[in-house]
């Protein structure tokens, strides 16, 4: 359980020892609002299972594009997008960098 989770839950056992009184509007909101709120601690707590998971997922790509990272770029220094163009340089400043890219960025076989 989170931090949102365990402030939640400290919450709720607030409410319960007060002994509020389920049967007048009062009572009934403010255990809907601490039912609601659990809900909200519950969808944040997946989200951020997720997002664990996710960024574990981002690292292996990452590992797998540096391992092979001559590859994917036609220079691994001053790579630029090739701004100038397609009738211009290309992404290394050069007609032909010689990278497997064809001066374009583009990954050649």
């Amino acid at each position: 359980m989170g931090y949102i989770g365990k402030r939640i839950a400290y919450l709720k056992g607030l409410i319960d020892g007060m002994a509020i009184d389920e049967s007048t509007n009062e009572g009934k909101a403010v255990k809907a609002i601490v039912a609601a709120l659990e809900d909200v601690a519950d969808a944040i707590e997946e989200l951020e299972e997720t997002q664990e998971d996710l960024y574990g997922e981002v690292d292996e790509i990452r590992a797998l594009v540096e391992d092979d990272d001559d590859g994917y770029a036609c220079c691994d220094e001053g790579y630029d997008d090739g701004a100038d163009g397609p009738d211009g340089p290309g992404p290394c400043g050069e007609a032909s960098c010689g990278g497997g890219c064809g001066g374009d960025g583009e990954r050649r076989p």
